[in-house]
């Protein structure tokens, strides 16, 4: 399954956020738009906080974190969330809890850096090292 099926699967998932726009197909950027509100002014409706909610999880799946400057709808408060949803919803999220999907990994960065130099993490244990095999050969 692609990756922007398990988004769509996990959307389906909660009851507020069907057909919803941007859930199916999954288009993050139509769906944060619709979960930040409608244009002041336009008359829509706006979205539930539950809904708010499940679409503020959604995202963060998505983007590999709740902290998401990308998205004006806010950002996901799992104890907040837990106080405001329904059953269903809470069910929804237990059950991606079992077997999360997280569909776009953020690849990790590492530098190399020498050791002794002050941005090495590790110079400290090295400078222990030293100073062990240092007593060890006295």
């Amino acid at each position: 399954m692609g990756t922007k099926a398990r988004m769509v699967d996990l959307c389906l998932s909660f009851p507020s956020l069907r057909g919803v726009p941007g859930t199916k197909p999954w288009d993050q950027y139509e769906f944060a738009e619709w979960a930040s509100g409608p244009e002041p002014g336009s008359g829509a409706a706006a979205p539930s906080s539950c809904a708010i909610l499940a679409a503020q999880f959604a995202l963060s799946v998505w983007s590999g974190s709740s902290r998401d400057p990308w998205w004006d709808c806010g950002t996901f408060d799992v104890v907040r969330a837990f106080t405001i949803w329904d059953d269903a919803h809470q069910a929804a999220f237990l059950e991606w809890c079992k077997s999360p999907i997280l569909p776009r990994p953020k690849p990790r960065r590492f530098v190399a850096v020498k050791r002794g130099h002050p941005m090495n993490w590790s110079g400290r244990v090295d400078s222990e090292r030293k100073g062990a095999a240092k007593g060890a050969t006295q």
